[in-house]
């Protein structure tokens, strides 16, 4: 039988992800969208949003890389469908 995280042929299956959308305000970036991981259920709340912090300033310094604006605004974080923050969606 197949593990969760496999098809039933016992193929691997592509982790969760979500999109988040964020906004600068030093160069005018507007609801800029950035997918990662979601978070997993050994995953604390925190250390998910370490990755979202580094994913957000990667995605960043590619878009707009004469910015040097320190702090993001409107970081926004889906929740619908969600029983936890940073999780993947639940049917």
């Amino acid at each position: 039988m197949a593990e969760p995280s496999q098809t039933p042929a016992g193929e691997a299956l592509p982790a969760p992800t979500i999109t988040v959308l964020y906004t600068c305000a030093g160069c005018g970036l507007a609801r800029q969208p950035v997918t990662l991981k979601a978070r997993t259920p050994r995953q604390g709340p925190a250390q998910w949003m370490d990755q979202l912090a580094l994913a957000i300033s990667l995605d960043h310094v590619h878009r707009s890389p004469g910015c040097k604006a320190r702090t993001m605004q409107d970081v926004l974080v889906p929740m619908h469908g969600r029983p936890v923050l940073g999780g993947p969606t639940v049917s």
